[in-house]
């Protein structure tokens, strides 16, 4: 199969999100979600008190999830991931696959409440979910001021995971709306069958209001409404994405209770429809997959994997058969490689460097970078690039992972960036009988299998299976670039790979 030079008229993130989707391994089988990571940023003080207090909310978040999804979903194994500056313990493993932009769930000191980065409108997944430390060092006050932490995540995740919206009023002017179906003035809530009473604050407390303002028709600006918190004053079960904090509350409205008519945020972006039934059409459970099960409650809590972040070692195998040498695409590449190394690698990484055409050849093996002169070793280096015949990628890759297992390391996590014109030449009638190809069908298991990380940069306007499935396999990620001289997108690639730490 061959891919159309069509596909260079699109920028770089185009390619990359067409081809690989998201960076994220979550998946939900048996009812179960699994490859969840959770990433503690660096900016969180060293404190392993924090995982035991992290692990006991997502458990009971799992529990929460469970009930609010018709026993249909819960978390059966999630890995957090810690920062590479805590001190190691030996129940924590090497991050492999772990890292950073792949984050799910990340927990920030910076933040006073909780947040889902998201760039889509109703029904489509977020970037991910990020919660404040304070929700685990200081549970009693985020208690207090926001209620139950595991239907808190509950409600965030249905944000993240299925694109469903908050069902209070976001503003203040939407607090109130007149409901045709009641003929009355309504609070803002999901469902309407969620009791309270209305109030404003004054000095630090709660007043009744004194009811709709017989001139404007409304309540006045400061009126709020408060529901009953507890089950003697209200059995409401729904909605998580409304007051989420009265006790009873524990599923998401459906057609049955749905409010349509509240001016929320979910409303106005998933066309009034409920949050189930948005929930229900995605990919989770849409067509009756992941259907109703008994699951035991001991079963509902998640197998927990820590992994702490390691030193990041970055393998560049280049391209170097004469095919480069046609559109100038081996001076671009060894052009854009240069400002990677002189500008964009972090001191502190190990970058090595590997280049391949009938032969194989190290050009500079693991070096930590800590100067200006490491930089320039590599530089110095790429001068001595020879481009000659035959393409054989599997052995580029190959001698990548020979590389990353130096002195008995272990290569998982270890990350190759692959620059190449896709093609190999598996079946070339070789001159010389002491050189021989790699097949790449037979590199990938083997890079599979040490866990190493493959992005590919693709200079070519056509590209065989196998190429593609190099990134797909590893988890890592593709990019395209055209013969034009003015094409970012190897200068892109870079900029997003470097954005991942």
């Amino acid at each position: 199969m061959k891919i159309s030079v069509f596909c260079f008229v699109f920028s770089l993130f185009y390619s990359i999100k067409s081809t690989n989707g998201t960076s994220s391994r979550i998946k939900l089988e048996n009812n179960g979600y699994s490859g969840i990571l959770i990433s503690i940023d660096s900016d969180v003080p060293e404190d392993p008190s924090i995982l035991t207090m992290l692990q006991k909310h997502i458990s009971d978040a799992s529990k929460a999830l469970y009930i609010a999804t018709k026993k249909r979903a819960y978390f059966k194994d999630v890995s957090i991931l810690l920062p590479d500056t805590w001190s190691d313990m030996s129940k924590y493993t090497d991050a492999s696959w772990e890292w950073h932009y792949r984050t799910d769930v990340a927990i920030s000191k910076g933040l006073n409440s909780t947040e889902v980065e998201s760039f889509g409108g109703c029904g489509i997944k977020g970037k991910r979910m990020v919660l404040p430390s304070r929700l685990i060092f200081h549970q009693q006050e985020w208690r207090d001021r926001f209620g139950n932490i595991a239907k808190t995540l509950v409600h965030e995740w249905a944000k993240f995971r299925w694109g469903v919206f908050e069902e209070y009023s976001t503003k203040a002017k939407n607090q109130f709306y007149f409901s045709t179906t009641t003929n009355n003035i309504e609070s803002t809530r999901c469902t309407v069958g969620l009791q309270g009473a209305i109030y404003k604050k004054q000095n630090q407390t709660k007043i009744p209001c004194p009811g709709v303002n017989s001139t404007t028709g409304r309540y006045d600006n400061d009126c709020q409404f408060f529901p009953y918190v507890t089950k003697d004053k209200n059995g409401e079960r729904s909605s998580i994405m409304d007051r989420y904090y009265v006790s009873e509350i524990d599923e998401f409205c459906d057609d049955s209770n749905h409010n349509l008519e509240a001016p929320n945020k979910h409303n106005m972006l998933c066309e009034g429809k409920s949050t189930w039934d948005i929930i229900g059409a995605s990919g989770d459970f849409v067509n009756g997959v992941n259907p109703v099960r008994n699951i035991a409650d001991g079963d509902l809590v998640p197998i927990f994997n820590i992994v702490k972040a390691k030193t990041r070692k970055i393998v560049l195998v280049l391209d170097t058969s004469g095919s480069l040498l046609f559109f100038q695409r081996g001076r671009r590449m060894v052009q854009i490689v240069h400002e990677y190394l002189e500008e964009w690698v972090k001191n502190g990484y190990e970058v090595g460097l590997i280049e391949f055409n009938i032969k194989v050849r190290v050009l500079q093996p693991l070096t930590k970078i800590n100067s200006k002169d490491d930089r320039q070793l590599f530089i110095d280096k790429l001068k001595a690039i020879t481009f000659r015949s035959y393409t054989n990628i599997g052995g580029g890759l190959t001698e990548a992972i020979v590389m990353l297992e130096e002195n008995k390391a272990d290569a998982t996590g270890g990350h190759v960036i692959l620059f190449s014109d896709g093609s190999e030449d598996e079946k070339a009638i070789i001159p010389d009988p002491n050189w021989s190809i790699t097949p790449l069908n037979e590199t990938i298991p083997n890079l599979v299998d040490a866990g190493v990380v493959v992005d590919t940069v693709l200079l070519t306007e056509s590209a065989d299976d196998k190429m593609l499935n190099v990134s797909h396999s590893t988890g890592g990620s593709l990019y395209f670039d055209s013969y034009d001289d003015s094409s970012s997108a190897m200068l892109d690639a870079f900029l997003d790979i470097g954005s991942r730490d």
